[in-house]
């Protein structure tokens, strides 16, 4: 291989990745400028507290995926094809035990979790379910509901 080969199949994967995660910031803009819109500071807090959570599921399945498809294409390049399929299945088995861990994680601990990152009694109101369906309500309830709850706090801003 000459350098000149390298450095253009090392742009290329490298362009890739760059455009994937610039897809991934746009999706989060995206979803935080629709939230904030819709919900209001309660979503965005709900937001802040659950992207760790998700860049920690996004990177342990980057991770595994990527780094068993590396050990399987050398297994396989090597014409080890038992080898390979060995780390192929178990790098299968190693994405369902991430995942069944993280599902039950977020089933029963999400509300220890959240308070970890820093959430409050308030923030800990704000679930996944609570926040696609106050995206549901009408916007003119919502902002009767406010004025309701700012009335009787004594401000009327």
């Amino acid at each position: 291989m000459t350098e000149n080969n390298i450095f253009k199949i090392f742009i290329k994967y490298t362009s890739f990745n760059v455009l994937g995660m610039i897809a991934l910031s746009c999706y989060i803009f995206a979803d935080t400028l629709f939230i904030s819109m819709g919900i209001g500071i309660d979503g965005l807090t709900a937001i802040n507290l659950a992207l760790p959570i998700f860049s920690l599921v996004n990177g342990s399945g980057l991770m595994i995926g990527m780094g068993g498809g590396t050990k399987y294409t050398l297994a396989v390049s090597r014409g080890k094809q038992q080898e390979g399929n060995k780390i192929f299945t178990n790098t299968l088995y190693m994405t369902a035990i991430f995942g069944i861990v993280f599902v039950i994680l977020g089933i029963f601990f999400s509300g220890n979790i959240a308070t970890l990152l820093g959430a409050d009694e308030q923030d800990l109101l704000m679930s996944p379910r609570e926040i696609s369906c106050r995206g549901l309500e009408k916007e003119h309830e919502r902002r009767a509901r406010r004025a309701d709850i700012e009335r009787h706090a004594g401000r009327t801003d």
